[in-house]
């Protein structure tokens, strides 16, 4: 990691492409990524074996898996899907900003990166209706059930790697930090489609670890 990104860093939620952090980017101003690739910068090994390993789940639902790292210094990924030379290309960018946190690990990022997997396979709910992006807490639940366990070495901590992750969450979101300690007490009547507090995100990112079924801190049947 090759720089020090502060934790003044502000985020913001996404509409049709989802991300683990919101973030304060004006999406109106940005380059299509087809055109972001063109100023692709070198990806890291680990993020390579990450698409290698994850790539045929993606191949099985008919897209074709694509990780670049952009030059965006914001502390964030996100996922989108463009059709290009007649190929469903299901996409994952990685900011620079991210990589070059000295905040985050190895591990930490790809969570980040198992997040922004699940908005493209976790199913619903999704975060508009007829679109294919999953909302946030499903995407926080596919990544801990279907990937991070796949993608790390045997030693890995998830109950660490989750807390950590939604401790930075919380930092940049201004909000209290969640505990292993503790459950949230929250009870929504209808889904949150958006970002629910640390606390619940750590909940769903533990909950196939601890057994449990979706959070009704953000889901109901």
């Amino acid at each position: 990691m090759k720089a020090v990104l502060f934790f003044s860093t502000i985020l913001f939620s996404f509409t049709c492409w989802g991300s683990f952090f919101p973030s304060t980017i004006d999406n109106k101003q940005q380059l299509k990524s087809t055109q972001k690739r063109n100023l692709v910068l070198d990806t890291p090994e680990f993020i390579l074996d990450f698409e290698r390993k994850m790539s045929p789940l993606v191949n099985a639902q008919g897209g074709i898996l694509e990780i670049f790292v952009s030059s965006e210094q914001s502390m964030n990924a996100k996922a989108t899907r463009e059709q290009f030379d007649g190929k469903e290309l299901w996409l994952i960018e990685i900011y620079q900003g991210l990589l070059a946190s000295e905040n985050l690990t190895e591990d930490e990022i790809l969570l980040v990166l198992c997040h922004e997997l699940g908005h493209h396979l976790a199913g619903p709910p999704t975060a508009q209706r007829g679109g294919w992006a999953s909302c946030e807490g499903q995407a926080d639940y596919w990544a801990t059930a279907n990937c991070f366990r796949q993608v790390v070495r045997s030693d890995v901590s998830v109950e660490k790697t989750s807390l950590n992750l939604t401790t930075h969450y919380s930092q940049l979101s201004f909000k209290s930090p969640p505990s292993l300690n503790r459950r949230s007490t929250t009870e929504v009547q209808r889904i949150n489609y958006g970002y629910p507090a640390p606390q619940c995100r750590l909940d769903t990112l533990l909950a196939e670890h601890y057994g449990d079924k979706r959070p009704n801190c953000w889901f109901v049947e």
